[in-house]
């Protein structure tokens, strides 16, 4: 009988200055699987604004939610822009309850704000020579209190309760990770490019090791193409929601081949309009990579990775290509994802995909790594899911009771009709004294197999009790997936047989396949530290010692199967034993 993993969905929510955004997750066949996403658009303006109307988010935010169970989900939100700080920090090696008094005191100078008025979580780099002194590299992520009170009591309003808070460039970190592009040897750019804001993010290894927000997105572009335009058919006067849409059919023009977008409108038009957001986005990025390289002493980026709204604007890719002078491509974030929608929301997903990525990125992390929940919260956040793990763990051990004393007790009545019918074949054939003889071991053994199961039935085996030291027995770096009763085994407990005609003295009784109590268990054990081998050893002694099982045997120790995520974290295990107080004697 599997023991299932948690399989509550999370919910990415991800609230911008032109729409709202929501990814649901949750654990598919053999990942993690979308089953719900959705986008719900502001008014355009052209002008820009620094808050979007209360009112104007709060009903995108009903909209966008309506008809999910979020009581049943964990969401995670994201809060980003100018009172955001993400920086890197060195610190000397201490203990970890006292690191973020010391990341306080070393971040004054990196946080564009005061310290005691932010809310700060940090991100474990390595550890580094500085120096010739060994110190703790990390990310610290700050924002402004009054930003995470307001992000709060904005979800109150429609009766949300995040469990986590991120940050845009870690939600971009579980999408990157998700995709593969984390890895040792590389070092890239994932410029993620919204509406109103930009974040360029610097990946060496696994880590994020840069982090830096322009104030520049599409809507600078579309609002840079809104006014009059002047053609060889007269003026043209081109509004917000028409520069919109120019902008998302027609993208960046080529200007080395001009093209008529409208019959009032050509390409050469609307080029120059353009052209100024561009070089400047090109600009920042370009300043960055610089600033890094400098920073790491000549380390270079080998690529930019686009994402977000503008990753899907037409001709960036090969714009900024040609701007940075290195490659640039876009993610394709569904690549690892199993999509369990229909097929023309699946269709749809992957036109929209590019918006939804920080979504995506937060439903992805949920609680791991930057949460920015006030204490208070957090703790609140952990009762739950202490007590919703607590009933899950409850209900398993009531149904796994429920089914092996249902499945004795249908043994045992199968049993019974079998040895009814049998006794009633050996009486018709007492004359057959051959036949009689096959007959009686037949009945011999259904007798040792119902003695079996009434002795079970007598000794009432606590199998809560047997399942919570079970439970209490497993060590922190084993996790438990199967627990099943024991096949049949080979035992000599069968009554001596009656001799055939013509024999004289007893038969020899002969060993009987009988069911005997016990379990297999099979799971996983997490590498690191001690040898697996060590860490099943001392797991199999502590099952013996105890006083529900014994006669442990390691049944098989197998690497997890390739291309599942834990092939490189864990090893599979399956281990054989029995169970006390029923072997006749022990």
């Amino acid at each position: 009988m599997k023991l299932i993993r948690n399989t509550q969905p999370s919910l990415g929510l991800d609230i911008g200055t032109t729409s709202v955004k929501a990814v649901v997750l949750k654990e598919g066949v053999s990942g993690v699987a979308i089953v719900d996403y959705r986008i719900e658009e502001f008014p355009l303006s052209t002008e820009k604004k620094e808050n979007v109307p209360l009112e104007t988010v709060l009903e995108g935010l009903r909209k966008c939610l309506a008809g999910l169970n979020l009581k049943k989900m964990k969401v995670t939100t994201v809060v980003s822009g100018q009172r955001v700080s993400v920086r890197k920090v060195l610190v000397p090696n201490m203990p970890k309850e006292e690191l973020l008094e010391a990341i306080k005191w070393e971040a004054k100078e990196h946080i564009p704000f005061p310290i005691e008025n932010a809310v700060i979580d940090y991100h474990l780099i390595g550890e580094v020579l500085d120096k010739g002194a060994k110190k703790l590299e990390l990310l610290v992520v700050a924002v402004e209190k009054f930003v995470i009170d307001q992000h709060l009591s904005l979800l109150q309003n429609i009766q949300v309760r995040p469990a986590s808070i991120t940050v845009t460039p870690f939600a971009l970190v579980a999408v990157l990770r998700e995709n593969d592009y984390l890895k040792a040897d590389k070092t890239f750019a994932a410029v993620s490019s919204g509406a109103d804001a930009t974040t360029i993010n610097i990946f060496s290894g696994e880590h994020l090791v840069f982090n830096r927000g322009i104030p520049l997105g599409g809507n600078n572009i579309t609002r840079a193409m809104v006014g009059t335009l002047i053609s060889d058919s007269g003026q043209v006067e081109l509004d917000i929601n028409q520069a919109e849409i120019l902008k998302k059919d027609w993208g960046v023009p080529d200007e080395k081949n001009p093209q008529q977008l409208t019959p009032e409108i050509s390409s050469i038009q609307i080029a120059p309009l353009m052209r100024p957001i561009l070089e400047r986005l090109a600009n920042e990025i370009r300043r960055s990579l610089d600033y890094y390289r400098e920073e790491s002493r000549g380390k270079r980026v080998t690529k930019v990775v686009l994402l977000g709204g503008n990753a899907e604007l037409k001709g960036l890719e090969t714009f900024l290509d040609n701007a940075l002078g290195i490659p640039v491509e876009i993610c394709h974030p569904l690549k690892h994802l199993e999509l369990e929608l229909s097929e023309e929301r699946k269709k749809e997903l992957e036109q929209l995909i590019p918006r939804l990525v920080i979504a995506l990125g937060a439903s992805l992390q949920g609680t791991k790594g930057i949460n920015l929940l006030p204490p208070e919260l957090k703790e609140q956040a952990a009762r739950t899911a202490r007590s919703a793990m607590t009933a899950v763990i409850s209900f398993l051990i009531i149904f796994i009771f429920s089914m092996v004393y249902a499945s004795l007790y249908m043994q045992r009545r199968t049993y019974e009709k079998v040895i009814t019918s049998n006794q009633a074949a050996l009486n018709d054939l007492k004359q057959q004294v051959a036949r009689a003889y096959e007959l009686q071991q037949l009945k011999e053994k259904m007798t040792a197999r119902r003695n079996l199961i009434n002795l079970l039935m007598m000794g009432n085996p606590r199998w809560v009790e047997m399942m919570k030291a079970l439970s209490n027995l497993t060590p922190r770096r084993i996790i438990l997936e199967e627990v099943t009763f024991a096949k049949e085994v080979e035992t000599n407990t069968a009554p001596v047989p009656v001799p055939p005609p013509g024999e004289a003295g007893a038969a020899v009784a002969e060993p009987v396949k009988v069911p005997f109590p016990g379990l297999n268990i099979k799971g996983m054990v997490m590498l690191g530290g001690d040898r697996p081998e060590a860490i099943l050893a001392q797991f199999m002694q502590s099952l013996e010692k105890s006083t529900y099982f014994m006669e442990t045997d390691l049944y098989s120790l197998t690497k997890a199967l390739a291309g599942t995520g834990l092939d490189k974290n864990y090893i599979n295990f399956e281990i054989q034993c029995k169970l006390r107080n029923f072997s006749g004697g022990e």
